[in-house]
C-alpha cells in the first residue's frame, strides 16, 4: 500500500471498520476548543490562502508554552501569541505585509502583567518556530537573495537561518549550521526546543535528513546526518527500501527519535521495480552524544475493514501511524483514522508496550489545514483551519499518562 494512503482513508465517505482487539480498553478523549480566529489580516487573525488539493509554499505552525499558544502565519510574515482563551497578547510582523495593528498599538504602562506590543521586523519568509523556558522566540526566516548558497553535494539551497529574539521583540542575533551567524540552513522542517534549554533544528535534503543541537548559547553541540541509504536495517536477510517519516528530539534527554516505515518488494511481482508492499514500522531512539541507536520499537499493526460496495464484501487494508511527538519519558504519540471522522491516539513506551489507546474526534472532511503541536507533558494540541475560520484545539492526552482518566 502506498503511503500517501494513510491520511486519504481518513476522508472518503465509506465505512471503515477497526478490526482485531485493543491491548487496554479504549476510550474517547474529548476535544477542547480553547478559542476560534477568524481569516483575515487584522494582527488576531489568520491570513491563508489555501487552496483544494494545491499544497501552500507558505508554512502555518503552532507551539504551546506555560499555557500560550504561539501561531506562525508565513503568508502574514508574522508570529502572534495567544492567551488560552484567544487574547492576543504580542506579536512579531512585517509592517509591509500587514496592516497598522489597532489591538497591539499602544505600549503597556508601569506595573501591568501584560505586553500588548506589536514588535515590527522585515521577515521574509516565516516558517517554524519554537519558544524556549527563558522565553526566547525562535523564528525561522529565509535570507536576502544575494546570500543563497547552493551545495551541490546535499543537493539543495541554503537560505534558511533562524532568528532570536527577546521576551521584548529585540532581535538578539540568528543561527546557521556553525551556530551564531552561522552559514544558512537547507530546508527546516522542524525547531524544537528541550528542558536543557538546547536548540536543535532539523533540516531536510533530496536523499538524507541532517539536524543540527545548539546549546542554548547558540554552539553547534552535535550534527547528525540520517541517510536514506544507511537508516537501521530490522532483518539482514531481507531487502527493505526504508523511508524516514519523521524526527523529534526528547524533550529532556538528547535523544533523537525516528520513525521509520519499510517496504519490501512483492515476491509474487518477481521484484518488479514499483511493486512495493508496506512492511512495518518501528520507531528507534539515537544518542547524539554517542552516535548510536540505543534500542527501537516495531509499531502494532493498524488493520481496517473496508467495505467494497457489495454486501458483506470487505476489504482488509493496513493503516500507517503518523508519530506525533514525544513526551517526556520517551512516551511515543501516534495517531491512525479510525471510521466516521474518529482517529486512535496511540501512547507507545519504549519497551514497546501499550500505554492507552484512546479515541479522538478528528473530521478531515471539514479541515483545510491541520498542525499538531505534543507537550512535554503530554498533551496533544493541534490549529485546525477550515473554510472561513481557524480553531486552537486541545486533548488532556497528559490525563491518560497521569492515570487520571481510566
Amino acid at each position: 500500500m502506498k503511503k500517501g494512503l494513510r491520511w486519504l482513508l481518513a476522508g472518503v465517505g465509506i465505512c471503515l471498520v477497526l478490526v482485531g482487539c485493543s491491548d487496554r480498553r479504549t476510550i474517547d478523549l474529548p476535544m477542547k476548543s480553547l478559542f476560534t480566529l477568524s481569516i483575515g489580516k487584522a494582527e488576531d487573525e489568520l491570513n491563508l490562502l489555501e487552496l483544494p488539493g494545491v499544497p501552500s509554499t507558505y508554512k502555518t505552525t503552532l507551539f504551546m508554552r506555560d499555557g500560550l499558544f504561539y501561531i506562525a502565519n508565513g503568508e502574514a510574515n508574522k508570529v502572534m501569541e495567544f492567551s488560552s482563551y484567544g487574547d492576543i497578547l504580542s506579536m512579531l510582523y512585517n509592517p509591509e505585509d500587514n496592516p497598522r495593528p489597532v489591538l497591539l498599538s499602544g505600549r503597556v504602562s508601569a506595573g501591568s502583567l501584560s505586553t500588548r506590543e506589536a514588535y515590527p521586523y522585515p521577515f521574509r519568509r516565516v516558517g517554524a518556530i519554537a519558544v524556549s523556558q527563558n522565553k526566547t522566540v525562535l523564528v525561522e526566516d529565509r535570507v536576502p537573495e544575494e546570500r543563497l548558497e547552493y551545495d551541490a553535494k546535499l543537493g539543495a539551497v541554503l537560505d534558511g537561518v533562524v532568528l532570536r529574539f527577546s521576551e521584548n521583540g529585540t532581535l538578539l542575533d540568528y543561527l546557521g549550521q556553525e551556530g551564531v551567524g552561522g552559514t544558512p540552513f537547507p530546508y527546516i522542517e522542524r525547531l524544537q526546543t528541550n528542558s536543557r534549554g538546547d536548540i536543535i533544528v532539523t533540516t531536510r535534503v533530496p536523499k538524507e535528513w541532517i539536524v543540527f543541537w545548539f546549546s542554548s548559547g547558540g554552539e553547534l553541540l552535535y550534527r547528525d546526518a540520517f541517510k536514506v541509504d544507511d537508516l537501521p536495517a530490522p532483518d539482514k536477510d531481507r531487502t527493505y527500501q526504508a523511508s524516514l517519516e519523521s524526527v523529534f528530539a526528547d524533550p529532556d534527554r538528547r535523544l533523537l527519535y525516528l520513525k521509520i516505515d519499510y517496504y519490501e518488494h512483492d515476491p509474487a511481482t518477481g521484484g518488479v521495480r514499483g511493486n512495493v508492499d508496506f512492511a512495518k514500522s518501528s520507531v528507534y531512539w539515537y544518542d547524539v552524544a554517542t552516535k548510536r541507536y540505543e534500542g527501537h520499537i516495531d509499531l502494532p499493526k493498524h488493520i481496517l475493514a473496508m467495505s467494497t460496495g457489495g454486501f458483506l464484501d470487505t476489504q482488509r487494508v493496513e493503516v500507517l501511524y503518523q508519530l506525533v511527538g514525544v513526551a517526556s519519558g520517551g512516551y511515543m504519540f501516534l495517531l491512525s483514522p479510525l471510521q466516521d471522522g474518529y482517529y486512535e491516539l496511540l501512547i507507545l513506551g519504549k519497551n514497546g508496550q501499550v500505554v492507552r489507546r484512546s479515541r479522538i474526534a478528528l473530521d478531515d472532511r471539514s479541515i483545510v489545514l491541520r498542525r499538531f503541536f505534543l507537550t512535554p507533558s503530554g498533551i496533544l494540541c493541534a490549529l485546525l483551519v477550515h473554510n472561513y475560520n481557524a480553531q486552537v484545539v486541545w486533548w488532556r492526552s497528559d490525563r491518560l499518562l497521569s492515570g487520571e482518566l481510566r
